[in-house]
């Protein structure tokens, strides 16, 4: 939730500095810049905020995932984080291939009490099949846990830095008028 708050403000700052380039620098009629704004702000919230929050959604799953992993007694599926004994060397980070699949199944019984089908997405929500797929991937290649890993951080980074960087050209911009 407060990285969704950034995102919104980030935004903001950016539309807003914008506006102000369009005002300040190429002046540009106020009436034109309203409408502008208006435009940009729909852009960046209809593009930019749907792949952050499905981002973030999979992040909770990951994180659901990782909740449901059972003991190593308890693993039923050859898994990169369990089975030792079989050969298959444990490896951080990696999300087990039962916890994935207990998930996966939450996740689509909730798709079938809620009468939603599986491949129904939305702006904000990846379908219900695709986020199935996507733990299973994970569980199948934990290399593929650390890149999403990364994008994740890489997008709390950005929103956490660009807010920073907005609000001191904001205070700059400003500054005058105080």
């Amino acid at each position: 939730i407060p990285f969704y708050l950034l995102f919104a403000l980030l935004s903001m700052l950016v539309v807003g500095g914008a506006c102000e380039l369009a005002w300040r620098v190429f002046h540009v009629d106020p009436s034109y810049i309203s409408i502008g704004a208006l435009f940009l702000i729909a852009a960046t919230w209809g593009v930019a905020f749907g792949w952050v929050s499905r981002r973030f959604e999979r992040q909770a799953d990951l994180f659901g995932a990782r909740l449901v992993t059972p003991p190593a007694d308890a693993c039923t599926l050859p898994c990169k984080v369990h089975h030792e004994a079989e050969g298959i060397v444990p490896v951080a980070k990696a999300l087990c291939a039962t916890g994935a699949h207990t998930f996966a199944g939450a996740l689509h019984r909730i798709a079938a009490l809620n009468g939603i089908p599986e491949e129904a997405r939305s702006w904000r929500h990846s379908s219900i099949a695709s986020r199935m797929r996507f733990l299973e991937e994970l569980a199948a290649d934990p290399a593929a846990v650390r890149r999403f890993s990364r994008t994740i951080l890489v997008i709390r980074v950005v929103l956490v830095i660009g807010t920073v960087i907005g609000l001191a050209v904001a205070v700059w911009l400003y500054s005058d008028q105080m």
